[in-house]
């Protein structure tokens, strides 16, 4: 049968980083945790995040590449988090962060986590990659 499609976004840390390896948010079984709408109007399930994901190495490779290669193409500098979803082991890009959250339980630093870049690491990545476009477009 055909499996279902999953969400793995991946944050490229720099054009010319390697992109951390996806993470999924699998759909959630009942016994995952219910969180309060933003509308105040009873509960939704928010689906765990895996980092990294299960896939093969050769998937992972496909949707790193990808991810770069989106980032690349709007432009974009310092970072971002391309989200994609895999269906029949095919990445589809669903959208591209380009200020994802940046907290220490968001999706972003958790991958870097992953990477092995701590959060502070991460956090000095960031303005560093700040500092030098400012510095880049002052010149």
């Amino acid at each position: 049968g055909r499996s279902p499609a999953r969400r793995h976004p991946v944050p490229p840390v720099r054009q010319r980083d390697r992109a951390p390896d996806p993470g999924p948010r699998d759909p959630p079984p009942e016994s995952h945790g219910r969180f309060l709408r933003r509308d105040g109007k009873g509960t939704i399930p928010i689906p765990p995040e895996i980092t990294p994901a299960r896939i093969s190495k050769a998937l992972t490779k496909r949707v790193q590449n990808l991810a770069i290669r989106v980032f690349r193409a709007i432009g974009a500098r310092g970072f971002a988090r391309v989200d994609f979803i895999v269906k029949n082991e095919e990445p589809i890009v669903l959208e591209i962060n380009t200020i994802p959250g940046l907290t220490p339980v968001s999706l972003l630093p958790k991958q870097a986590q992953a990477a092995g870049i701590s959060y502070p690491e991460l956090l000095e990545k960031i303005i560093n990659f700040a500092l030098e476009n400012v510095q880049h477009k002052s010149n």
